[in-house]
């Protein structure tokens, strides 16, 4: 009996690189993004061109294509209602970016965006002074700019050319494995070795077996459930030759038997077939198993289990390896993204860094809020913990709690110590007044019944006589 093969190698039900990216990008970012500075100025120019809701849209998309493609390039761009934008380049098409060690000089890069609920697609042409952008239909026909412009709003309309006059080019290479970026950052490296950094590079055929298992579910359960067994006629045996009607015959409740019943101790005219689950179910064991390994393969940890994590230490993080390769990836990331934000700063004129304790620092922070499972009670108490057996300082602990800076949570302290040192004052007047007034009082009770000194001498001396007892 033929099989129809080709629709059964359609059926994919599970998408491994989708599945890592996603768990990578929910790790990474946490619990969203802060931009802060001490500089007043400096802050609230952040909060001005920027939006930092924009910013997680944009981060989530590139730690997803970083782990998916192992390479992604991030792009500034200003609309004309002066607000920044990181974008980044379509990172399954072929972006080309011409490097000097590894400094970009030249790049050509393509986007995908949509307007009026169509799709089109900007190509960008850069170089150390301007960037060039050119409006493409689906049919990959040019559009003309002011055309398309003049249906947006002023925050939506594609500026066709932007001097920056920079002397560089503002984008950035982001590099999903961080500790290969100095051997792939160099000259002549081509598109396709990229793969190799990819979170699922070598594992792809585990997947194929996992969609095979997957689909091999399907069909036992289609054909092996409970069939009663009969038995066709002549006609009935002619129309086997269609595939089809073999196909309505295997997925029916009432499978026929082709043998003739026969007598006494043979085939007989009807009969009930019931398969057990426990192949169904090896085949699911079977699947955890390989996605656990899929998911260590590419340095994470696969939630393949229905537990759900109460205790203290739960978090988003189901394992070491989860920390690790989300703190490695993490760190990189932000220095990246300093830097992007940095060359904002040189673009709008600002001072990107400062003297402090002759270090050079910047005058802002970029931070990325941990998301954790923990209640806010278990939080509390942890912190108490640490707090008792002398792990945090009090201006750690406040921070920690409260969740501000150190230095907001020093204010806080210094505060509590003042009050603390005027109560302290205010008990120690009080307590002199107190006793300066239980002293006069006794002079005055000494005054008003004085006791002869003879009397006195007589009963201390009684007292000292007095025969004592013995047991």
């Amino acid at each position: 009996m033929s099989t129809n093969t080709t629709k059964t190698k359609l059926l994919n039900y599970w998408d491994g690189e989708h599945a890592i990216a996603t768990h990578a990008a929910n790790l990474l970012l946490g619990n969203g993004v802060q931009l802060t500075s001490e500089n007043e100025e400096v802050e609230n120019f952040l909060n001005k061109v920027f939006d930092l809701n924009e910013i997680n849209v944009f981060l989530y998309s590139l730690v997803y294509w970083l782990s998916k493609k192992g390479r992604a390039i991030a792009t500034i761009s200003k609309n004309k209602a002066g607000k920044y934008r990181l974008e980044i380049a379509k990172p399954d098409w072929v972006n080309s970016l011409a490097k000097i060690h590894i400094t970009p000089k030249l790049a050509v890069l393509y986007k995908r965006t949509v307007i009026a609920n169509n799709i089109f697609t900007i190509r960008e042409s850069w170089d150390d002074k301007k960037v060039v952008r050119d409006l493409f239909n689906k049919n990959d026909q040019q559009v003309s700019l002011d055309t398309m412009n003049a249906k947006l709003k002023p925050e939506e309309k594609i500026e066709g050319v932007w001097n920056h006059n920079l002397g560089f080019i503002p984008i950035i290479e982001f590099l999903n494995k961080p500790i290969w970026a100095s051997t792939m950052s160099g000259d002549g490296v081509y598109d396709n070795s990229y793969d190799m950094l990819k979170d699922t590079y070598g594992s792809e055929e585990m997947v194929e077996l996992i969609n095979h298992l997957y689909r091999t579910i399907k069909r036992e359960t289609e054909i092996g459930g409970t069939r009663v067994i009969g038995t066709y006629n002549a006609q009935e045996i002619k129309q086997l030759n269609s595939e089809d009607k073999q196909n309505e015959i295997l997925t029916s409740q009432l499978l026929l038997n082709i043998k003739q019943p026969g007598g006494a101790g043979q085939v007989p005219p009807f009969e009930k077939i019931q398969p057990t689950q426990n192949y169904i179910m090896e085949l699911f064991d079977t699947i955890k198993k390989i996605k656990t390994e899929y998911f260590d393969n590419a340095g994470y940890s696969a939630d393949v289990s229905d537990v759900v994590q109460n205790s203290a230490t739960a978090t988003l993080f189901g394992s070491k390896k989860d920390f690790s390769t989300n703190k490695l990836k993490r760190d990189y990331l932000i220095e990246k993204m300093l830097k992007l934000i940095d060359m904002i700063l040189i673009i709008e004129g600002k001072e990107v860094k400062e003297e402090v304790e002759g270090k050079t620092e910047r005058e802002y922070a970029f931070l990325i809020n941990e998301n954790t499972g923990v209640s806010r009670t278990e939080t509390i108490n942890n912190v108490i913990l640490l707090r008792d057996n002398g792990l945090l300082t009090l201006t750690e602990a406040i921070a920690e709690i409260r969740n501000i800076s150190e230095e907001e949570a020093q204010e806080i302290v210094d505060k509590i110590n003042s009050e603390q040192e005027a109560e302290q004052q205010k008990q120690q007047e009080t307590f002199k007044m107190v006793n300066e007034l239980q002293n006069e009082n006794l002079a005055q009770e000494e005054q008003e019944n004085p006791q002869n000194p003879n009397e006195v001498k007589k009963e201390v001396n009684n007292v000292a006589t007095k025969p004592t007892s013995t047991s």
